[in-house]
């Protein structure tokens, strides 16, 4: 430590704080990838074969049969929109009788 004071700790020197800079970017880099990693390295049971699936069992799911497992009806969406429509103009009929 002492060869580090006398090497760079000086007044109005900016290697002190460029180093720690440095080290913290590092630091937070790595534990983001450790961490980015980790979260997205699990495997989801439930998208590729089941809880307690074997590996033999397992199947690769791919982003677009997942998409159109997780993909609603087309007609279940209008109606959705349909009903929230009307409920939307209910409501605005309710105010403007308050008014």
């Amino acid at each position: 430590m002492e060869g580090y004071r006398a090497r760079y700790v000086v007044p109005g020197k900016f290697a002190p704080l460029k180093h720690f800079m440095v080290g913290v970017f590092a630091l937070a880099f790595g534990l983001e990838t450790y961490h980015h990693h980790k979260y997205h390295g699990h495997d989801d049971a439930g998208a590729a074969g089941g809880a307690g699936a074997g590996e033999e069992e397992k199947k690769p799911v791919t982003a677009a049969s997942a998409r159109e497992r997780a993909a609603p009806e087309l007609d279940t969406v209008q109606r959705e929109v349909e009903e929230l429509g009307a409920r939307v103009r209910a409501m605005r009929a309710e105010m403007m009788g308050r008014e």
